[in-house]
């Protein structure tokens, strides 16, 4: 495993693939996991992984069919099943969530948040959900501090959402705010919290909260803005985004400081649909979808940049589409 490496997804029709790569752009990608829908149209691309991409937790489907979770050992490609749902059938409704450390995982069940150990075993419940029957009465298990002591959990529906904190062995929910989503700082309990407008309504907004003292301060975000992919710097108290002009609008990068106005960081002529720090921080990577004959279906082919100065292109992933071949 490279030293700066990511776990890309790339689904189509009814087969998704995981790809390893290498952030250095020193080896070609290299298909690290390959799974298969029960029929086409229903590919999965369920993946949380750990920073540096060595263990992660899959979101597919299990022996009886219904949605599954599997434990995934990059280096050595071995999984392990570790939970199948007696009735989804869908895995992205399960919401794998796997700590920073790769020891254990959380994940939504029709009436529960649970969280179990990656090694396998019993899972136990996190949280009940306050009203399982309404969308939002429904937790979903958002990001693992970085110690797993914590879970920050959200529910939403149309144009509202609420965003929480619950120990990760289980006990009560502490409401933090509006936000669905979240990113907890790698060297501190202080989480950011974001949320944004959907084609529901709701209006943008971002904060951090501080756990142990129970500080909260708002950061200057357009209201009109929709937003995506909340990262901490790991070297710096700076935050990473995809923010966008409403919901048809460019998804462009940002970065910004806790005191410090935010500040477009891309001139992608593409959208964003995900930024990540390079892991001793302050190099920014993006996936954006490849400029071919299916950049406009829903169904892009991939590409990673580095964002800033020339945005070279680090690797590029294939869906194995055959209106648009590539490398």
């Amino acid at each position: 495993i490279p030293a700066a490496a990511r776990l890309v997804p790339v689904a189509f029709d009814d087969i998704t693939r995981l790809w390893l790569v290498d952030l250095g752009g020193g080896a070609a990608p290299v298909n690290v996991a390959v799974w298969r829908a029960p029929r086409a149209g229903l590919a999965s691309e369920t993946v949380s992984s750990t920073p540096g991409a060595r263990s992660a937790v899959l979101g597919a489907w299990g022996p009886s069919g219904n949605a599954a979770i599997y434990a995934y050992d990059v280096a050595s490609g071995r999984t392990a099943l570790l939970y199948e749902d007696p009735d989804a059938d869908q895995p992205a409704v399960l919401a794998p969530t796997i700590t920073p450390d790769g020891a254990r995982y959380a994940f939504q069940t029709a009436i529960d948040v649970r969280a179990g150990a990656t090694g396998g075993g019993p899972t136990a419940r996190v949280i009940a959900h306050p009203e399982p029957q309404n969308v939002f009465g429904v937790w979903h298990p958002v990001a693992w501090s970085s110690d797993g002591a914590l879970l920050a959990i959200s529910r939403s529906s149309e144009g509202d959402s609420e965003l929480a904190i619950v120990p990760g062995q289980g006990g009560s929910a502490r409401v933090v705010g509006k936000g669905t989503l979240a990113a907890w700082r790698p060297d501190a309990p202080l989480l950011a919290v974001a949320a944004g407008v959907t084609a529901f309504g709701g209006r943008g907004l971002m904060y951090t909260f501080d756990a142990v003292t129970g500080v909260k301060i708002d950061l200057d975000t357009p209201t009109t803005w929709s937003l995506a992919a909340l990262r901490w710097d790991p070297s710096s108290d700076t935050l990473a985004f995809i923010a966008a002009d409403g919901i048809g609008g460019r998804r462009e990068i940002w970065t910004r400081a806790r005191t410090a106005p935010a500040t477009k960081v891309s001139a992608l002529t593409r959208n964003a649909l995900d930024v990540w720090w390079s892991p001793a921080g302050s190099a920014l990577y993006a996936l954006v979808p490849r400029d071919d004959a299916i950049a406009q279906l829903g169904v892009a082919n991939l590409e990673v940049l580095r964002v800033g100065g020339s945005g070279e292109r680090i690797a590029t992933v294939c869906r194995g589409d055959p209106r648009a071949p590539c490398p």
